[in-house]
């Protein structure tokens, strides 16, 4: 069983919403896309996992980094992500193409 974060209701009380299942170890950061229909998460298993809010299902794993992705984030327009790994590198890439389109290297 893979480890996922959980999403809780605030105006719910608290209550359970969605649990997301599929990284191999602890999440390190989330963020929603701006249009509220998809969830993109870091983890320390070194991968990116983009979520359906809705339903959790798996959309999409973005892999390569060579250590943690210990921050997400979504374009303001929601077609490209960004994640930030303890390999000194940050990338981003298109949720569309699903294809690493640019790399930093962070000193």
């Amino acid at each position: 069983m893979g480890i996922g974060p959980r999403v809780y209701g605030i105006r719910a009380q608290g209550t359970l919403i969605r649990t997301f299942s599929g990284h191999e170890d602890y999440i390190s950061s989330a963020a929603f896309s701006p249009d509220g229909t998809k969830v993109l998460t870091g983890s320390y298993d070194n991968t990116a996992n983009l979520w359906d809010a809705e339903t959790g299902a798996l959309i999409r794993t973005f892999s390569g980094h060579g250590d943690v992705v210990n921050s997400v984030a979504f374009s303001s327009d929601g077609t490209k992500v960004l994640t930030g790994s303890w390999d000194g590198t940050a990338r981003i890439w298109d949720v569309s193409e699903y294809a690493d389109i640019e790399r930093w290297v962070v000193y």
